[in-house]
C-alpha cells in the first residue's frame, strides 16, 4: 500500500470519528441554542452511535459486491452536505432527525476504509499493522473532534465549529478521488451464523463485558461536561475539552495491553484491573473540582481502553474460524452499550442526581468485575 493511500485513509478515519463525537463536549451550547434539556442534548450524541451497532451486518451486505470507493465518495458527500445543513437548523426535533440520517452514512465510510485496508494487502502481517493504524486513527479522531469542537465553540460558536469540521471532511473527499477502485469480497454476516455465538458463554461474557464497559465509558464522557459546568468553579468550553485529554493516556495504555496481560498473568485479571480503575474513576467524580474531574477522566480512559483492547483481542483467540461474525457481534454489543450509555444516564442525572447515575455505573462495573473473577481460568 502506498503512502498516499495509507495517510488518506488515516485522515478520513480521524475526521469521520471527529464529526461523530464533536457534539459531546458542547452539549451546553446546543442546549442554549436549541432550547433543550441535558437529556435531549444527550440524544444528539446517542443517535449517532445507534447505526454503528448494526453497521457490520448491514454494510457487510452492501459492500460485498459494491465498489468501496464509490460507496466512500457517495457517503462522504452526503455527510458533508448534512453537516452544513445542520448549522442552519434551529428546531431540535428536525436537528435530531437530520443527525440520525447523517449517522447512517458514518458506518459506510468506516466500513469502506477498513475494507480498503484489509483487501489491498498481500501479507497478513501488513494487514494487521494497517488495521492497528486504523484503530489508532479512530481513537485519535474521538479526541481531536471533542477538543476542536470545544475550542471553536468557545472562540466563535458551535455553528462555526460544525462548519470547520465540514471543511476538514471536504479535504478528505478530495483525497478520496485518488484512492484505487475495487470491489470488496469480504464475507457477509448472515443472521443464523450469529446464534451459536450467543449461546456460547465464552463469547457472551466478553460481549456483556464490552457492553457494560462502553455503557459506563460513554455515560461518563456524556455527563462530564454537565458535572464540570455545575461544579464549584466556572469552566469554559475550551477548558471542558481538557477533560478528554485522558484519551491520550488511554491510547498509550492500549498499545501496551499485551504487557498488561503478562503483568497480571491472564486476560481475565487484566480486564478485572480495568474495571477496578473505572470504579475508582466514578467514585472520584463525586468531587466536582475541575482538576479532580480531569484525573477521573484519565482513569476512565485507562480502564476503558484496557478492557476494550484485551476483550477485542480475546474474542478473536477463542478458536472460531468465523472472525467476521465474531467481530461484527462484538461491535454490535460495543456500540449498543455506547448508544444506551449516552442517553439513559443523562435522563437519570436530569431526573435525580449524579448520585443515582453513579449507583447504576457501580452496579454494572462491579457485576462485570465479579463475572470475570469467576472466569480467570476461562480467559488466560
Amino acid at each position: 500500500m502506498n503512502s498516499y493511500m495509507k495517510y488518506s485513509i488515516m485522515y478520513l478515519a480521524i475526521t469521520t470519528i471527529a464529526l461523530i463525537y464533536a457534539p459531546q463536549p458542547i452539549q451546553g451550547a446546543l442546549m442554549t441554542s436549541l432550547h433543550i434539556t441535558s437529556y435531549q442534548a444527550s440524544i444528539i450524541v446517542g443517535t449517532t452511535l445507534l447505526p454503528m451497532a448494526f453497521a457490520p451486518i448491514i454494510y457487510g451486505y452492501i459492500l460485498e459486491n459494491a465498489n468501496a470507493k464509490t460507496v466512500l465518495i457517495f457517503s462522504l458527500s452526503i455527510v458533508i452536505i448534512i453537516q452544513i445543513v445542520q448549522i442552519f437548523i434551529l428546531n431540535y426535533y428536525v436537528f435530531v432527525v437530520v443527525r440520525f440520517i447523517q449517522a447512517l452514512f458514518f458506518p459506510a465510510i468506516q466500513t469502506s476504509l477498513l475494507a480498503m485496508l484489509t483487501r489491498l494487502e498481500a501479507s497478513e502481517k501488513d494487514m494487521g499493522k494497517n488495521v492497528g493504524i486504523y484503530v489508532t486513527s479512530t481513537i485519535a479522531g474521538g479526541l481531536i473532534g471533542r477538543i476542536l469542537s470545544s475550542v471553536f465553540t468557545d472562540i466563535w460558536s458551535w455553528e462555526i465549529a460544525f462548519g470547520i469540521l465540514a471543511l476538514f471532511l471536504i479535504v478528505g473527499l478530495l483525497l478520496s478521488f485518488k484512492l484505487p477502485s475495487f470491489k470488496s469480497q469480504g464475507p457477509k454476516i448472515k443472521p443464523k451464523e450469529v446464534l451459536p455465538f450467543l449461546g456460547d458463554m465464552r463469547y457472551m461474557w466478553i460481549l456483556i463485558g464490552t457492553f457494560g464497559m462502553f455503557f459506563v465509558f460513554q455515560g461518563t464522557l456524556t455527563l462530564i461536561p454537565f458535572v464540570a459546568e455545575h461544579g464549584s468553579s466556572h469552566v469554559t468550553q475550551a477548558q471542558i475539552s481538557l477533560l478528554y485529554l485522558g484519551y491520550v493516556v488511554g491510547m498509550i495504555v492500549s498499545f501496551y495491553s499485551s504487557n498488561i496481560v503478562r503483568l497480571f498473568k491472564g486476560r481475565a485479571k487484566a480486564v478485572m484491573f480495568g474495571f477496578v480503575v473505572m470504579i475508582i474513576a466514578v467514585a472520584m467524580m463525586y468531587n466536582s473540582n475541575f482538576y479532580n474531574l480531569i484525573a477521573a477522566m484519565v482513569l476512565v480512559c485507562i480502564g476503558g481502553f484496557i478492557i476494550h483492547s484485551v476483550l477485542s483481542s480475546t474474542i478473536n483467540t477463542l478458536g472460531s474460524n468465523k472472525r467476521a461474525v465474531v467481530n461484527g457481534l462484538y461491535l454490535t454489543f460495543y456500540y449498543t452499550g455506547g448508544f444506551i450509555g449516552s442517553i439513559i444516564p443523562t435522563f437519570i442525572y436530569e431526573s435525580y442526581s449524579f448520585w443515582a447515575v453513579s449507583i447504576l455505573f457501580f452496579v454494572l462495573l462491579v457485576l462485570n468485575l465479579i463475572s470475570f473473577a469467576f472466569r480467570i481460568k476461562m480467559y488466560r
